[in-house]
């Protein structure tokens, strides 16, 4: 599972590691004791539905300075693997629910797991859907959530935006993070801002994520 972790302070002062819960609770533990043993560490209920202040000012922010911002559907949920799942939970007991999934297109995006100051943003309706799709990509992924890690659900009151409303909600968030310095866009759907298109990858929804987009996203993350 993955998690955020606190900005060291001081140094040797203990900092905390935060992870998402399946019930849309925060959970902490002590950073040393994570960074020794993982999750077999403690982790202790974090009352506040929100990160505190120290994950969230603007030197922690920094800390991602690098956003991928990500969709679900089309990218890591393609509709064939959908159709499949369905119809394997319809022939069992198995729920739907628990293969959301396709862990090779999570692999393939795990790839990027190494660029620095990496963390996700996402645009995908999953962003809508409450605490468990967010816990699923917690548990599939090791590029870890911007801890601002989805976009508005705000639409724009101007109607020429309405054939770019991602992009649109994309553009309002960078807007509120001047810290980020380099971002790409993964997306099945078009609905991008004219200056998005540099650093705008596009899937298909009956394929998704492709092996030949890792190179083409970390060109744009790294470049």
């Amino acid at each position: 599972m993955n998690v955020v972790i606190e900005t060291e302070r001081r140094p040797g002062r203990d900092r905390r590691v935060f992870r998402f819960t399946p019930d849309g609770q925060w959970e902490w533990a002590h950073y040393a004791e994570w960074n020794t043993i993982g999750e077999r560490a403690r982790f202790y209920t974090y009352v506040p539905k929100e990160l505190p202040s120290s994950m969230t000012n603007e030197e922690s922010l920094a800390m991602f300075d690098r956003v991928l911002f990500l969709d679900i559907d089309g990218v890591l949920v393609t509709g064939s693997f959908l159709r499949g799942v369905t119809a394997a939970a319809n022939s069992s007991d198995v729920a739907v629910e628990e293969h959301l999934i396709d862990l090779f297109k999570a692999s393939l995006l795990n790839d990027l797991s190494d660029i620095p100051g990496l963390s996700i943003v996402l645009t995908s309706s999953w962003r809508m859907h409450g605490p468990t799709p967010e816990q699923i990509l917690l548990d599939a992924l090791d590029i870890p959530f911007h801890p601002d890690w989805r976009t508005t659900l705000d639409t724009p009151s101007d109607r020429s935006f309405k054939s770019t409303l991602r992009g649109w909600q994309i553009d309002q968030w960078l807007r509120a993070h001047h810290d980020v310095k380099k971002w790409a866009i993964l997306d099945d759907q078009s609905d991008m801002l004219p200056k998005q298109r540099p650093n705008f990858v596009q899937t298909d929804f009956e394929i998704g994520l492709m092996p030949q987009h890792i190179p083409m996203l970390r060109d744009i993350l790294e470049g």
